[in-house]
């Protein structure tokens, strides 16, 4: 248990506001509307592996993209992207393979955005993702993914084509989009909340993180040197504060922390403490009592 040394503690508490540095980035939420380029090559179990690139012209933001697709079988196209309607011949729709995967978009300085292709179940609330043959036997082919972002308020999707230049191997255009499904532009808090020393004289800092509108989804701790941080236990979409601790692990040295903090719409802050080295030396543990004489 943590306690303060009330001994010489305006002096501590003045001198950690002084050496105590705390500092926060703010990122906006994850708003993507990419257009991308890549390559899709089908491996021998039938698994079709994508990468490439992405750029989104309004933010500037460039990115790259990296995953796979299984057809279901048969995986002949013949099956149809309508769970109700039975798929008619070639043409209006196209004939498509309903399938499923994983699609990651990496872009600098920002964390991954991972994104599952899920399969369709007779009462899913989502269309199935599919890979169509406009031209039966034709080298074009249509992709329409819907996505299922890791956030709960996102919504994503994939959209464009695939045209095989090669035996199992296609060039891709695609468009990328991911967005919140409602309005949240404010991003989470994380602000210093408390301090003190514990009783065996080391510095502790604690930290406020929040998001009062679509909560609190992930606490990430990017860097602890010299510094055990423990992160109060919550559930992902959480709009009450949630507390983090970071305590110097040597006292001797100051210590920094960095946290990474997501809300459930993505919008991301990223701030980073200094905890200063002790400065008020720990109690001096009790002597041990004298034996009684005799």
């Amino acid at each position: 248990m943590r306690t303060v040394t009330y001994w010489r503690l305006s002096l501590f508490i003045a001198t950690l506001c002084l050496a105590l540095f705390a500092a926060t980035d703010i990122a906006s939420a994850a708003n993507i509307n990419a257009t991308a380029t890549g390559t899709s090559v089908q491996q021998p179990d039938g698994t079709v592996v994508m990468t490439g690139t992405w750029f989104d012209p309004t933010t500037g933001v460039t990115g790259t993209y990296r995953g796979s697709y299984t057809p279901q079988q048969p995986a002949n196209f013949s099956s149809c992207q309508f769970f109700i309607q039975a798929c008619p011949g070639p043409g209006n729709p196209a004939q498509c393979n309903i399938v499923t995967g994983s699609l990651t978009l990496s872009s600098p300085g920002a964390a991954d955005i991972n994104l599952t292709i899920p399969a369709r179940a007779l009462l899913s609330p989502h269309p199935a993702s599919v890979v169509c043959e406009p031209t039966p036997g034709g080298p074009v082919h249509t992709v329409a993914f819907f996505l299922l972002p890791p956030y709960p308020e996102m919504l994503a999707s994939l959209d464009g084509t695939s045209t095989t230049t090669a035996p199992g191997i296609s060039a891709d255009t695609f468009t990328i989009e991911v967005r919140p499904s409602h309005s949240d532009p404010t991003p989470p808090s994380c602000v210093l909340s408390g301090s003190g020393q514990t009783s065996d004289g080391r510095n502790f800092i604690e930290i406020a993180t929040a998001d009062p509108e679509t909560g609190l989804y992930t606490i990430e701790v990017l860097n602890a040197e010299n510094a055990q941080v423990v992160t109060q236990r919550y559930a992902p979409g959480l709009t009450i504060p949630v507390a983090v601790t970071a305590t110097a692990v040597d006292p001797r040295f100051p210590a920094d922390v960095s946290l990474r903090i997501n809300d459930s719409v993505y919008n991301e802050t990223l701030c980073d403490f200094t905890i200063p080295a002790s400065l008020v030396k720990p109690p001096k543990p009790p002597k041990p009592a004298k034996p009684a004489k005799p």
